[in-house]
């Protein structure tokens, strides 16, 4: 069995083993109607290759939402938008399966404009929102809000139906003895608990007349101490194979209690989940879709020699939409893989953006690129991700585009990322990103530093700055009697500092490398002068990092300043004032920020060059910042 065999499952006929896996856009509109991004998003999926497309969680109930963009299907007024959704699949050949949820206490009041509810009085520890009970009333009312969603995708023309059984949201809730604590139909003994997954299939079978095939969706394992795992799954396989359902799709996590394997982070093996998945296999005849980090081929053949019949691809779509294509079509070195990071996916979502990418600069857009007219010679300097993408852009618009790096290898300070602990996978994007270059032809010179000179030497019609930024260093009193190293210094050399350090500035860079020593054995001291840390992290990367040190030995300091170094030891002024003195150091790590390094920009704009400053050169970003500005420079000249 291979990623690129035909199946066929009942009515569904696959022309691939690929499916996209159902995650949320912030590409509708507030209410939670298809807009014109929406359809082009799908539309643009849709051209990659996939065989199916798991559209976005959509609400049942209005309650039931979980972003203020979500698409809904809880009203009659939804359906053309959806029917011009399954649409802009279906114009590909591609099936159109709609997702169907309903949040329970995970809901956002900020969405819902009202409090969670659950079957039982209980929160949601990832949002720390309360959820009040269900009354039996509400509970018949949900039911019937599912079968009219079902009725509704039958309607606007989808291919099937999931329904979210799992992943911590209402139906897995009232499963759960943890979150359950019922004493009535719905709550107390296994067959009550199951009655209402039970009444949610019933209805949405009913909804669509039987008459399309029902997937469900499920956790393996949420992952946390007394939460659903295979075992206590096993009863609600066995209902879904008494009611006909065509397969199960098998993620991992709750989104209330483990985030990270809900939203199946970079940092998280992948052990538990293939044993979660081979025991599900165990327990169920039904045939079972896989999700959760498949955006590697190697990865997806290994899960399907398993026993699994379809993988379900999320982010990796994101980063290339075109990736089944490419994989058919034996084109794997031109992929642009996702690293697993969240940033573009979830942080740009929760902030209320449209989902969007670190390596894909046009996620859900079908990329119209204007032929360069007339096509010029541009000198791009700085091989990091800003200039790896205005260079790439560039030359694919038809420009003759040379890009020159100072240090013999191409990535910038992107190259470290897979140092930090946790971030390996993020090989797969900075790897990515190189290999762009070959396929734009761009023409690539390293280990050159660019000056005024030489550029009037090659006289370029235009001149791309992107040289990047470079560690502030502070002036502090007996700093030089220690020795001294910046964040981004350490992770380029991987310098062994002694036995206790101090890590001054509480940002990304600096918790990374304190987790780094902490790990090695020594005691670290971070001194930061605001009152948090690692506020620059996206939130799921950064409680993973935050777990991780509570276990090493390891002090933090917030709204502390450094004052200086001494023969004593270290001088800091505390929250409150006063002075205190921290035990000698071996050795310090600055990482208080970086300033841009544009001093090129302003001699080649004195000698009269057109010259553009992209990334951090601009001003200090996050890759995803970087990459976005790049990429529009350079549809512009």
């Amino acid at each position: 069995m291979h990623v690129a065999d035909q199946l066929v499952l009942g009515s569904l006929r696959f022309k691939n083993r690929m499916v996209m896996a159902p995650f949320k856009t912030a590409m509708a509109s507030p209410g939670g109607s298809v807009t014109p991004q929406t359809l082009e998003f799908y539309a643009r999926v849709a051209e990659g290759g996939v065989a199916m497309i798991i559209t976005e969680p959509m609400a049942v109930h209005p309650a039931g939402r979980e972003h203020p963009k979500q698409l809904a299907i809880h009203d009659d007024a939804f359906l053309d938008g959806l029917k011009q959704v399954a649409g802009q699949i279906h114009e590909q050949s591609v099936l159109a399966c709609c997702h169907l949820n309903h949040a329970g206490r995970a809901a956002n009041p900020k969405a819902t404009g009202e409090q969670p509810v659950a079957p039982s009085p209980v929160s949601c520890p990832a949002s720390g929102n309360e959820a009040r009970e269900l009354s039996t009333g509400e509970i018949a009312e949900i039911v019937r809000d599912f079968q009219d969603a079902a009725d509704r995708a039958w309607w606007a023309g989808y291919d099937a139906i999931e329904v979210q059984l799992g992943h911590g949201y209402l139906v897995s809730q009232f499963l759960s003895e943890k979150v359950n604590h019922r004493t009535d139909a719905y709550g107390g003994s296994l067959e009550n608990r199951l009655r209402f997954a039970r009444e949610v299939l019933r209805a949405v079978k009913q909804g669509m007349n039987d008459e399309l095939p029902v997937i469900i969706r499920i956790s393996g394992s949420e992952m946390t101490q007394d939460g659903l795992g295979p075992e206590q799954l096993a009863p609600l396989l066995a209902l879904a194979e008494e009611m006909g359902v065509a397969a199960v799709h098998v993620g991992m996590g709750s989104a209330c209690e483990t985030p990270p394997w809900y939203y199946a982070h970079m940092a998280l093996p992948f052990e538990p989940q293939e044993t979660a998945v081979a025991r599900i296999h165990d327990l169920t005849r039904l045939p079972v879709i896989v999700a959760g980090r498949m955006g590697e081929p190697e990865r997806m053949e290994r899960l399907l020699s398993r026993g699994a019949e379809l993988v379900a691809l999320g982010r990796p779509l994101v980063a290339d939409p075109d990736l089944p294509r490419k994989i058919i079509e034996g084109r794997t070195g031109e992929i642009t893989f996702c690293g697993s990071c969240l940033q573009g996916c979830l942080l740009r979502v929760k902030q209320g953006k449209p989902i969007s990418c670190i390596v894909n600069p046009v996620v859900g857009r079908h990329e119209e690129l204007p032929p360069a007219d007339p096509p010029r010679s541009i000198m791009v300097v700085g091989g990091g991700p800003a200039g790896i993408e205005a260079a790439v852009t560039l030359a694919r618009r038809g420009h003759s585009v040379h890009l020159l790096e100072r240090h013999r290898k191409l990535g910038g300070q992107f190259r470290l990322a897979p140092k930090a602990p946790g971030k390996s996978r993020m090989h797969l994007p900075l790897e990515s990103l190189l290999r762009r270059l070959d396929h734009a032809g761009v023409d690539v010179s390293t280990g050159i530093d660019v000056t005024p000179e030489l550029v009037e030497q090659e006289h370029p019609d235009a001149v791309i700055v992107a040289t990047g930024a470079e560690p502030v260093r502070l002036k502090i009193p007996g700093l030089d009697t220690v020795r001294t190293l910046t964040g981004t210094e350490f992770f380029e050399t991987g310098a062994e500092l002694g036995a206790r350090v101090l890590v001054v500035g509480g940002g990304m860079i600096g918790m990374e490398a304190t987790e780094v020593l902490a790990s090695r054995g020594a005691t670290v001291t971070v001194v930061e002068m605001l009152s948090d840390i690692a506020r620059d992290m996206e939130p799921v990367t950064r409680k993973l990092l935050m777990q991780r040190l509570t276990a090493l030995p390891v002090t933090i300091m917030t709204g502390t300043t450094l004052l200086g170094i001494d023969s004593g030891g270290v001088r800091v002024e505390a929250p409150d004032g006063s002075e205190q003195r921290l035990d000698p150091v071996d050795a310090v790590i600055l990482s208080v920020g970086t300033k841009p390094v544009n001093v090129l920009a302003q001699q080649l704009g004195e000698r009269g060059f057109e010259v553009h400053v992209v990334g951090d050169a601009d001003h200090p970003n996050q890759v995803i910042g970087a990459v976005e500005g790049a990429y529009q420079l350079a549809l512009t000249l």
